[in-house]
Formats: C-alpha cells, structure tokens, sequence
C-alpha cells in the first residue's frame, strides 16, 4: 500500500487520517452527542427549500459530529447518509460526504471510486464558493485590510472547507491518471489550498475575528492544515524545499507537530482528526523516513484515550496493533489487528491495511506460511499495488521450501510476473515497485535464487527495528542471517572455478554476485547487531560495506542504504560531527541506485536533527 510509499501501511493511516470533519471527547458542546441517533428535524425543513447555512452554523456542527460519531464506531452507511442528507445545502454536510467518498476512492483504487469522489468535492467547492467572502477590487489587489475584519462564522469556515477540499482534490488527481496535465493540475489545486490555509492564518491576526462564536472550531481546521504543510515540506529533501520556498510555500516540522498537537488538545471539531495524523507521524512516518522524534509515549497515552471512547473504533485498533509491533508484543499486534480487520464489513479495503501489519507480524515471529496467507489476500482483494503484493507471496513461499519442485514452479511463475504488474503514479513509477522487479529479475537470472528476500525488505523499511524489543525473535533472526552466511561461503568455494576476480559470474540462469549477497548479509547482521544494542559490532558491519562497495554489481543501494543506518546509530550516540560528515560523503559519492529518494529522505532526516541539536550546519 502506497505510502508513500505509494505501497505500504502509511498510506492507509494518512487515508484514514483524512477526513476533515472530526470531534474530540473534550468538546464541551459536543460531549454528550449520542453516537447511533440519527440526527433531529432537518434544519433543511425548518428553513424551506431556500435552507441557509447563516443562523444554522451551530446545528449542522452538531449534525456532523454526529456523522463523526457514526464514522468512528464503523457505521459508515449512517455517517454518509448524514452527511448527505443536507450535502446539497449545507457546507459541513457537503464536506463530510466528499471526506466519505474521498477515503473510499483512497482505499479501493477504482476509476469509478476517484472519478464520484472528483465529482463531489467539485459540487462541494461550489457550494463553498457560494459562502467565501466577496472582496471588492481593493480587497483582491492588497489580499489584506480593513475588509479582512469583517467576516461572518459562515465566510470563515467557508474559507478552511475551501482549503481542505482543494487538497482532497489534488491527491485524487495525482492517482486518477498518470498524464502531465494532471499532474500540473494536482500541484495548482495543493498551491491554491496552502494560500487559502495561509490567508486564514492572517484572518486569526484580527481580533474581531478571534471572538466569533465558532471560532475554536475554525482555529483547530488552520491548525490541522497548516501543521500537515509544515511537517509534510519539512521531510523533503533540501533541493525540494528549497525550489517550494520559492514559489511560495514554507516548512517548519515543530511548528507543524505544536500546531497539531494543539489541534487535538483544544476542544474543536477536527480533534479526532488530528489524532489520527499524530499516530500516523509517530507510529509509520517517522520510523520510516527515519527521523529522531519518534513519540511512542504519546502515541500510546492518544490510543488508550481514544479507545475509551470508541472501543469498537477500528482506527484505533489498528493504530493500537501497530504500537504494540515497537513494543515486540506480536501475538497483542495480532490481536488488535485482527479486530480491526473484522469489526466492521463495510469498508472491505480498510481491511487491506490490516492484513499487510498482519504479514510483517507474521514475519517477525518466522511464520512464512501465515504471511504467505495474508500477501495471497492482498493480491485477491486489494488494488494498491499487485506488483508488490505478488513478489511479496512469491518470497514468502521461497521461505517456507526452496526445495520443493512444485513451490519453485509457482513462486517462478510468480516472479515472471513481477515487472509487467507495475503500475505509474502522477506520471512516476513507484520506487518499491521498480525495486521489488528488479529483484524478481535477479531472482531469475540467479537460477531461481535469492538471499534473505524477506529480511532485504524488512531492512529497506527499517521494520528490522521492531524486533528491538523482542530478544527472542532477535536470536532467532540472527541465526537465519549467520545461516545465509554460511550458505553463501559454501556456495562461493563450489563456484571458485568459474568466478572472476570480484567472485562473481554473470551467465544468465547461473549468475552470482558474491559482494551483493555479503553486504546485504552484513546490513542485515549489522541491524539486528543494533536491536540487541551491540553498536560498536553493527558499526563495523557498516563500514565494512563501505570498504567492499566496489565489488557490488547489482545492488548498489546496499552501501549508501548502510552509511544512513550509520549515520543514524552515530547520532543516537551524540557523534554528531562524524554523523555529519559521512551523511554528507554518502549523498556526494553514491547516486543513481534503488530507493535512492527513500536513502535521501534518511540522511536529510540526520542532517536536520543534527542542526536542531547543535545549532550547525
């Protein structure tokens, strides 16, 4: 699942952290909302057909907080049947359908999904448009004035619907085609939704503006908006924030995280919202492009709150199996995720984020077979990504029996098909997917070969690390990897009449690349080495693959891949200077390899730690 990762987990926390229109337990006005009563009268047939939003604001508040309610305990028929009910007339209602229809296109990747949920947020947009403020001449030559001071609660909440849904917009143009025009499309409605966000932000600078009735509400969407830009630009690599600062957009990741956290602490209707995008950022985003600001303790304290209040919540479920993942409590990991897999029938797809934790659960207790399960289901059910769902089952079947001849036929048949299942995002072929093809290729032209396949991705997406907390697992993973490597020693002196001088040969069916196989050995020796806290041990792993770089022939994302992971065990030591100096050695000498953007991501993440601690570039 994409998650970026156009594959992976993180995408169905950030899918699900997108709808726009939440509440949080703390809410005075919202507190006692009961969660399976449908809403009152309509406030559509107290007012006529001619039904305005104007004298109404604190009622369809109320409305879609219901729908909120309905949302969080997995009665999604009933939340959008809410929110449609008044859609045609009221903003919030209009909003809340679209978020509905946003997270189904999100998680079932169908044409017909993204094209209803474009068409709503086009006829939400109009609807808004009919509420943002008019501004005279005056007013759209300067952007500010006096005129700024003078909005009604319906304007303003105009203007944070306006920006929520330009970027709900945005990310469904990016997936509904892969041509140019979209594209450029998508990246003019993110633009036009951060202006609307920014203007808001001067908004708050009036105090005229700062004693509207609803005002809490309308603070907590500027926040949650704003906060998600700053983060969001803040983990880009500095070549990328550096062409967005001048066009206009502007990146601070603590000021994004306050602004966040401020969010989900002050009573507004977007608290539960926020919640989910600070688990997101804690649980998947920052262990993943590896910054040092990982909140366990946080993350932990938001989940028992919020299942408290929604104890059947599969959000929460599945947020609280994650956690339970960094803790190395799996069979708990399982258990929660199996709940959130099954409390609900509705939406199938969100299920599909439970089984891919599910298969790395499975992974980290060396259960091939019940991971095998779960990347078959994939392939069944889900349309996020074939390519990588397929060579997924295909390696967890080589796990369970290399030897066996009818396994080998299929997992061969599996692996042929790898490549010509890729599919393009924004005009872009998906990093993981170009890198999991690669790797069936290798697997073909190895004689139907692989080492450590399972681990290889594991140590890609730094899931290595959960097995911290489990010393168990961790001695089990390491006697796979020291087996792999007496395994490949064997098979070295077997070959040693037919190897050139780098210990490789390249013939098509027979191909071996010793140098590959040992340094993906040592990255993976090196982690585990790390897990059990033995940091100088993993250190010299690392280096060693530094030194035998030169003998890799096909995977060269091995050794810039092992300078970020020393990179980040120099700073967890405070050898910040040294750290500094080999992030920058690694993004000067290493280029043009495999999930080079995500290896960028990492070592930008050193870098900017390293300044926030020590006040140098």
């Amino acid at each position: 699942m994409a998650a970026t990762a156009a594959t992976g987990v993180v995408p169905a926390a950030a899918a699900a952290a997108h709808i726009a229109v939440e509440n949080d337990s703390s809410a005075d006005e919202y507190e006692d909302a009961v969660p399976n009563v449908m809403p009152s009268t309509s406030i559509a047939t107290k007012c006529g057909s001619s039904y305005k939003l104007s004298g109404h604001l604190a009622e369809a508040l109320m409305d879609v907080n219901n729908s909120i309610n309905f949302f969080f305990n997995n009665q999604f028929k009933e939340a959008k049947k809410l929110c449609r009910s008044k859609s045609s007339t009221s903003m919030y209602h209009s909003l809340g359908e679209s978020t509905l229809l946003f997270l189904e296109a999100v998680m079932t990747f169908e044409q017909d999904d993204i094209l209803s949920a474009i068409t709503s947020i086009k006829t939400s947009v109009q609807l808004c448009e009919s509420y943002r403020k008019k501004h005279n001449l005056m007013g759209k030559v300067l952007g500010v004035g006096r005129e700024m001071e003078h909005y009604t609660d319906e304007e303003l909440h105009a203007e944070v619907i306006f920006a929520e849904l330009n970027l709900f917009h945005a990310f469904l143009t990016f997936i509904q085609d892969e041509n140019l025009v979209n594209f450029l499309k998508g990246a003019l409605k993110i633009r036009q939704g951060y202006r609307a966000y920014k203007d808001c932000q001067t908004l708050l600078t009036y105090e005229s503006i700062k004693k509207k009735e609803h005002i809490h509400h309308f603070i907590g969407a500027v926040n949650l908006g704003c906060g998600c830009f700053n983060v969001g630009m803040s983990l880009l690599p500095p070549r990328v924030v550096s062409l967005l600062k001048w066009i206009g957009f502007e990146s601070d990741k603590n000021l994004g995280l306050k602004q966040i956290m401020d969010c989900y602490t002050i009573s507004n209707l977007r608290s539960s919202l926020s919640s989910l995008i600070i688990l997101s950022y804690h649980l998947f985003i920052s262990p993943f492009v590896g910054s040092f600001d990982c909140d366990i303790d946080l993350a932990k304290t938001i989940i028992d709150r919020m299942l408290v209040k929604f104890p059947n919540g599969v959000y929460f479920h599945f947020f609280a199996g994650r956690l339970q993942e960094f803790f190395g409590n799996y069979d708990k990991a399982i258990e929660h995720l199996n709940k959130a897999a099954t409390l609900q029938n509705e939406w199938r797809q969100f299920s599909h984020f439970c089984y891919w934790e599910l298969m790395w659960c499975c992974s980290y207790q060396l259960d091939w077979k019940a991971a095998a399960q779960y990347a078959n289901l994939l392939i069944e059910e889900s349309n996020w990504s074939k390519c990588l769902y397929t060579y997924l089952y295909a390696i967890f079947l080589y796990e369970m029996d290399p030897t066996d001849e009818e396994n080998m036929k299929h997992i061969t048949q599996l692996m042929i098909s790898v490549p010509g299942l890729k599919q393009r995002i924004a005009g872009k072929s998906i990093p993981t997917e170009k890198f999991v093809s690669r790797k069936s290729r290798k697997f073909l032209e190895q004689g139907n070969h692989l080492v450590a396949p399972v681990h290889e991705l594991l140590s890609v997406w730094k899931q290595v690390f959960m097995l911290k907390k489990n010393p168990e697992m961790q001695t089990l993973h390491m006697q796979k990897i020291n087996e792999e490597f007496v395994e490949l020693e064997k098979k070295k002196n077997s070959l040693s009449k037919t190897l050139n001088n780098n210990y490789s040969t390249s013939e098509y069916g027979k191909c071996f690349f010793y140098y590959d196989d040992y340094c993906l050995l040592q990255n993976l020796k090196g982690n585990l080495l790390e897990c059990e806290g033995k940091n100088s041990m993993a250190e010299l792993c690392y280096t060693d693959i530094k030194e035998k770089y030169k003998g890799i022939i096909k995977d060269h994302y091995l050794a810039p891949s092992a300078m970020a992971d020393l990179c980040s065990l120099l700073v967890k030591q405070e050898r910040y200077e040294e750290a500094k100096n080999l992030a920058k050695f690694a993004k000067k000498t290493y280029s043009h390899y495999s999930m080079e953007s995500r290896v960028h991501f990492r070592l930008h993440a050193v870098l900017t730690t390293i300044k926030e601690r020590t006040g140098k570039d």
